[in-house]
């Protein structure tokens, strides 16, 4: 048994770095002949032409879309500019935090600094920079816990920290609807007659 979890270990491996190659493979066509976001940058094109070049030569492929989010931090990109950037030509958000959050986390950024340009990120609700964070956090080899206490720190609710490292549901607050009981109303047949108080004889 012990043989066939060793044998399976190495598939699954086998398999992560091959999807990694050929995203890499698809990524290199994707970018502008003899050129990368790191070249094209220091040749002087913007991180808006480059990032909008990038993200639409990936065809929608989200695997590219990752590494072109990721190598644009690493030449560089500021994590807030580049996922804005990316969020315009395109990407998901939650997928652009968790690139850019790995990517900056793999370059020594930490948590803190990671968390804080997610969260100047325009228009990502508290739960998808939470989300995104945690999953750059995982692929980077990060502890969670060590998110968890950053965005406590930074004033995130506890509700919202749980939502978005389990990818649950926050219950009534996530739809903004509460649950009231409900009140009859009307008369009730089974009710005894209200008898009427008697008269104090007068004295």
């Amino acid at each position: 048994m012990a043989h066939i979890n060793y044998l399976l270990t190495l598939t699954d491996n086998g398999l992560y770095f091959m999807r990694k190659l050929m995203t890499g493979i698809l990524l290199a066509a994707a970018l502008p002949a003899s050129a990368s976001i790191t070249s094209e940058l220091n040749s002087g094109a913007t991180a808006s032409d480059v990032i909008a070049s990038a993200v639409a030569a990936c065809g929608g492929s989200a695997s590219c879309q990752e590494l072109a989010i990721a190598e644009a931090v690493t030449a560089g990109i500021d994590i807030t500019t580049a996922v804005n950037l990316a969020i315009t030509a395109g990407v998901d958000t939650k997928i652009a935090i968790a690139s850019a959050s790995e990517a900056g986390l793999k370059a020594g950024q930490s948590v803190e600094s990671v968390l804080k340009a997610a969260s100047a990120v325009k228009g990502a609700s508290d739960t998808d920079v939470i989300a995104g964070v945690t999953a750059g956090a995982k692929e980077s080899g990060t502890d969670v816990k060590i998110v968890e206490n950053a965005a406590l720190n930074q004033g995130f609710s506890p509700e919202v920290i749980l939502v978005g490292i389990t990818g649950g549901t926050s219950g009534d607050t996530a739809t903004g609807t509460t649950t009231n009981p409900v009140v009859e109303t009307g008369k009730k047949t089974n009710e005894a007659p209200v008898q009427p108080v008697p008269a104090s004889p007068a004295k």
